[in-house]
C-alpha cells in the first residue's frame, strides 16, 4: 500500500489542524459460499482510498472517509466466468464541540450477484441519545 499525506498543523492561535492521506488500495480475499446457492469467489480488489480530517480547538471533528475501487471476482467453479464490479463507500463524520455527533455513509457496489447493492445510513446522536437513525438499503445479500 503506497500513501500520500500532507498535513497542517494548528497555530498558536487556535486554527484547526488538517490532515489529508491518499492511500492505494490492493489486497485480494476470499469468500465461502456461506450457505448461498452459488459458489464461493476469490476477490481482487484495487483502488484508491482517501481520508480528510479536520480538528477544531473546540473538540469539533470533521472527518471525510472514502474508497473507490475495482474488483475483479473470480469464482470456485471453473464454468462460472469472472465478474468485473466497482464499489464506492464515503463516510462522513462530524462530532460537534465535544457533544452531538453526526455520521452518514453511502455504498454502492455493482454488478453483484444480488444486483447492484446501494446501502445509505444517517443518523444524529446528541449527549448519547440518538435523535435521527435513518438507513435506506436495495438488494442486500441474503444469504
Amino acid at each position: 500500500m503506497a500513501a500520500l499525506a500532507a498535513t497542517s498543523t494548528a497555530s498558536a492561535d487556535g486554527q484547526a489542524t488538517v490532515t489529508t492521506s491518499v492511500d492505494k488500495i490492493s489486497y485480494s480475499e476470499h469468500y465461502n459460499s456461506g450457505g448461498c446457492p452459488f459458489p464461493g469467489s476469490t476477490e481482487y480488489v484495487t483502488g484508491v482510498g482517501h481520508r480528510h480530517v479536520t480538528e477544531l480547538p473546540d473538540g469539533t471533528l470533521n472527518v471525510v472517509d472514502g474508497i473507490n475501487v475495482k474488483i475483479l471476482e473470480v469464482s470456485d467453479d471453473p464454468s462460472v466466468a469472472p465478474r468485473e464490479r466497482q464499489s464506492t463507500d464515503e463516510i462522513i463524520t462530524h462530532l460537534i464541540n465535544n457533544g452531538p455527533l453526526i455520521y452518514h455513509e453511502s455504498f454502492h457496489d455493482s454488478n453483484t450477484a444480488f444486483g447492484d447493492i446501494f446501502v445509505v445510513t444517517t443518523f444524529v446522536a446528541v449527549n448519547g441519545d440518538v435523535r435521527v437513525d435513518h438507513f435506506i438499503g436495495r438488494n442486500l445479500p441474503t444469504c
